[in-house]
């Protein structure tokens, strides 16, 4: 992935969050989806706390917790043999 072993940066690109960030973030939260023996991350440290960071922001804590989890992969288009959670 993006990181090395001796990447010491809060985010991705630094220490301010960007755009990476939160696309890393969902690209990386959508393989996790898949990962039912969570193993996916073990090698992946740096990858680890990048989730952890993102999750924590203040801006997006509850959002992440609640929301997030409801909404559907890939918006309304995915499926996968579940049916649809509409949002209020």
């Amino acid at each position: 992935m993006l990181f090395s072993a001796k990447q010491n940066s809060k985010f991705a690109v630094g220490d301010q969050s960007t755009v990476a960030d939160f696309l890393l973030h969902e690209y990386t939260d959508y393989c996790l989806s898949f990962d039912d023996e969570h193993t996916l991350l073990e090698q992946y440290p740096n990858v680890q706390r990048l989730l952890q960071q993102i999750q924590e922001l203040s801006e997006l804590k509850e959002y992440i917790a609640t929301t997030h989890a409801q909404v559907p992969m890939n918006n309304k288009s995915a499926k996968f043999g579940a049916t649809l959670i509409k949002q209020k």
